[in-house]
């Protein structure tokens, strides 16, 4: 899984996860590069696959333990990911594994609209063309 999270001071922003066979660094070039602006400041682990994302980005790659990593990478959504995955679901098939991640950055991306939410749904209502039925 590829995971991209906007660092907003102490909260994490908006978030992005791919689903993906391999992580080598055609794969972080083609996910990472596209979705980011060029010249963003990008916080990493230091696994290798991610030395790509350099070429574009200003890229910092620090290896840090894993019961220190929420301090270099405030936004790590993957025990979140986990647990609300396996709390709704025994088992997770390979071929639905991107629409759980889906699911998690749509509800988290949500997490602060509780106040347009009756907006918003007015406004699919009245823009959503009728279906006929047969």
């Amino acid at each position: 899984m590829l995971e991209a999270v906007e660092n907003c001071g102490e909260r994490a922003g908006f978030v992005s996860m791919q689903s993906v066979d391999a992580l080598n660094q055609q794969t972080v070039h083609d996910l990472v590069c596209p979705r980011v602006a060029a010249g963003q400041q990008v916080r990493s682990d230091a696994l290798g696959a991610l030395n790509s994302i350099a070429h574009t980005q200003h890229h910092e790659p620090h290896a840090t333990p894993a019961d220190q990593a929420g301090v270099w990478l405030p936004g790590c959504m993957l025990p979140s990911v986990t647990s609300s995955t396996l709390g709704t679901y025994d088992h997770v098939s390979k071929n639905y594994i991107q629409e759980c991640l889906n699911e998690f950055c749509y509800r988290f991306n949500r997490r602060d609209w509780e106040d347009e939410l009756s907006h918003r749904l007015l406004n699919a209502y009245i823009t959503h063309a009728q279906i006929r039925l047969a």
